[in-house]
């Protein structure tokens, strides 16, 4: 009786062991995990919010049509005039709805966006200038060549990145839960 004791305490704790780890793994990558949340919900790029619906009326008279459309499996990515670019959900009841905000080169081209994050980092701008404004609890990694740091906004559900090639190159305000 003692052993089927042991082994069931052993098999519970496993079984809960388990079921933790699935749920560490949900909300966002695994880098967010370590880092204090900070408080990203004022961030929004050129008056759009994440969860906007590219496909409302207000949102097309506002911005018009796309200067390009590249399809993906998970999300469509639109690119507009003012240097922004926007994921948005494939299909579905929430088809249309934003999931990345991205401020970029414009085109490709070497002009920059003039759009800034809520506290007026742009393109350009220091990795110290950005520390200095959003704080000292940030993620970093290193993607497709460059290094990268974020602050991630649990309770929101936000991660803003700011994409560094000695300078910032790119700013992504995605959902904490995009694939």
């Amino acid at each position: 009786m003692k052993k089927k004791m042991i082994f069931v305490f052993i098999f519970l704790i496993a079984f809960g062991l388990i079921v933790n780890s699935y749920r560490f793994f949900e909300d966002g990558p695994f880098y967010t995990k370590f880092v204090k949340s900070t408080d990203l919900s004022n961030e929004i790029f050129d008056k759009v919010e994440l969860h906007d619906n590219i496909n409302t009326s207000a949102y097309t008279k506002r911005f018009g049509k796309p200067l390009e459309k590249d399809d993906n499996d998970a999300y469509d990515y639109y690119f507009w005039k003012n240097g922004l670019t926007t994921a948005s959900i494939i299909n579905g009841e929430n088809k249309g709805e934003i999931v990345r905000l991205a401020i970029g080169n414009i085109n490709d081209s070497e002009k920059q966006s003039d759009l800034k994050t809520s506290k007026g980092i742009v393109l350009g701008d220091s990795k110290e200038k950005i520390i200095s404004l959003y704080g000292p609890n940030y993620f970093k990694y290193v993607e497709q060549g460059c290094d990268t740091i974020g602050y991630v906004d649990k309770k929101n559900k936000k991660i803003l990145e700011f994409w560094l090639a000695d300078k910032v190159v790119e700013i992504r305000l995605d959902d904490l839960n995009m694939d």
